[in-house]
């Protein structure tokens, strides 16, 4: 039974759910008479992930129960600054020489005490270039502070391919962690060992983005293409580019090449590519993130007009909200079987395949079948939501990476909230944890099962202050006022500049997120 639960439990934290995963975790923990090892192993990383690390640290040396555990044990240790005790927990390790072993002492080791010896020691043994790529590429993985892989590239000596692969590894990881500078030095130091490369063209591409050049990231994209014209990735992100430029067009004609890169889920055909679609059956098939879907219906209106039944896969959390949609569509859950159609066609293709190049274009909203509500007493308490962090989905390596960058720290949250006491306010996040939800703040998202209830509850607020993330984008389809707090640079979907959206007429922009700024001051 423990096994079972324990499953469920690892389960439903690879999928984000947080708040279901420590409780089954913690149920499995007391299914047998001495507590699961692998149990406090789980809830570590489960408070870890909820920015806890008090509580993370509670489950620590409870969870070894082989020599994974160690390893992960000593790689939360590191994550949580507790250097020494990381050290005490690889010091009965059975296998010195395993590679990941080897850069988790170095890593602990740095931390506690930066030493010459420390790197010494982590080259003692000789390695093949083989070896030496497989613990690059694992420091690359966990690694928040590539500086402490610096001094060992420096050091190697190996064939130039190799040379290139870890000077590659280094800029992808100081890429990863933000630090945009340092990634483009070595992309362009990468570039002495292969002038002509089109993943380092790709990669100075990126960082000149984000850097907001966007006219030299353009010159790298095409540089790239020159050198290689099917590179799938240079084509999206000039799409994305010109998308966040509004060159509607050409953004979503480049946003296409997507389909070509390899898929989890299957590309359901025949595609339609615009044929005549009256007295046919079109199926929409769902794509992307949750709020990427909610934006997207939009353009559900238009098509309906030009076929002659239109049906819409729609992911289980989204599927109660999409019957709320005031159109003649059919519904089908993502992961069961298609009802019969003619053609198919993924969501996002929508907007080219549809011609829809204007910005008047973007500015329709999805048509919600919503109950008269009425207006609250301009006496009340005002009543605000918050959403300061996305769903953390560790199955999905770049995802949480997007959302750790997307999220506000709760400390910063707390602070907002303590400045301007006189409002009521409700964290939406179904999947945080209690314990994370700053003083003053209702856990509202323990009670939503799913988004129509999220809707419900939006028609109540005042506003929404909120980062990127589904309930922003519902909010601005039923037109609550929000605030969206963005870092820069702005995503491909925000205006670059500016506090106004073509998107949502309902929703300003808030950024850059400068010391001293509090987002409530405009809201209260």
């Amino acid at each position: 039974m423990e096994a079972n639960t324990l499953a469920l439990a690892w389960q439903a934290w690879q999928e984000g759910r947080l708040r279901h995963a420590r409780k089954l975790a913690e149920q499995a923990s007391r299914e047998v008479a001495q507590a699961s090892p692998r149990a406090h192993t789980l809830l570590a990383r489960i408070f870890l992930d909820s920015q806890l690390p008090t509580l993370a640290h509670m489950h620590l040396n409870a969870g070894i129960a082989n020599q994974t555990d160690q390893l992960l044990q000593a790689q939360m240790c590191w994550e949580l600054g507790q250097f020494e005790a990381g050290l005490q927990v690889l010091s009965t390790f059975p296998n010195p020489n395993l590679s990941e072993f080897r850069v988790l002492k170095f890593l602990l080791s740095e931390g506690l005490n930066p030493s010459e010896t420390h790197f010494q020691e982590l080259l003692s043994s000789p390695e093949s270039p083989e070896e030496s790529r497989q613990i690059l590429s694992f420091c690359h993985g966990q690694s928040k502070n590539p500086q402490s892989l610096e001094k060992w590239i420096l050091g190697l000596n190996g064939a130039e391919s190799f040379q290139l692969e870890s000077h590659l590894i280094l800029a992808q990881s100081y890429f990863d962690q933000g630090d945009i500078q340092a990634s483009r030095a070595w992309f362009l130091s990468a570039q002495k060992f292969a002038p002509q490369n089109s993943r380092i063209l790709l990669g100075l591409g990126l960082c000149a983005q984000q850097s907001g050049n966007k006219n030299l990231a353009e010159s790298y994209y095409q540089q790239a293409l020159q050198i290689q014209p099917g590179l799938i990735s240079a084509h999206f992100n000039l799409g994305v580019l010109y998308l966040s430029q509004g060159q509607w067009r050409e953004g979503f004609r480049k946003l296409e090449w997507r389909l070509q890169k390899p898929r989890l889920k299957k590309l359901l055909k025949p595609l339609w590519q615009g044929q005549n679609l009256k007295e046919r059956r079109l199926l929409v098939q769902a794509e992307y993130g949750l709020g990427d879907q909610i934006q997207f219906w939009r353009f559900l209106s238009p098509l309906c007009e030009q076929v002659g039944a239109l049906i819409l896969e729609v992911p289980a959390p989204l599927f109660h909200l999409a019957e709320r949609l005031n159109l003649p569509i059919t519904l089908f859950k993502e992961g069961s079987a298609p009802p019969a159609y003619d053609y198919a066609i993924p969501l996002l293709s929508l907007p080219f395949r549809l011609n829809l190049a204007k910005d008047s274009d973007m500015r329709s909203l999805p048509p919600w079948k919503l109950p008269q509500v009425s207006k609250p007493s301009p006496k009340r308490t005002p009543k605000i939501g918050l959403v300061w962090q996305g769903r953390i989905a560790p199955a999905h390596k770049s995802y949480r990476q997007l959302q750790a960058q997307k999220a506000i720290p709760r400390q910063q949250i707390q602070a907002w909230v303590e400045d301007f006491p006189a409002a009521e306010y409700l964290a939406l996040q179904p999947d945080l944890l209690p314990e994370a939800i700053p003083p003053g703040i209702q856990d509202a998202g323990a009670q939503l099962e799913n988004f129509e209830q999220t809707l419900n509850l939006l028609q109540d607020l005042d506003a929404l202050l909120s980062i990127d993330s589904a309930p922003l984008h519902l909010a601005g389809s039923c037109q609550v006022p929000a605030r969206l707090l963005l870092n820069e640079p702005r995503p491909w979907l925000w205006p670059a500049t500016g506090a106004e959206t073509y998107w949502y007429p309902q929703v300003k922009l808030l950024s850059p997120l400068n010391p001293g700024f509090n987002p409530l001051a405009g809201i209260i």
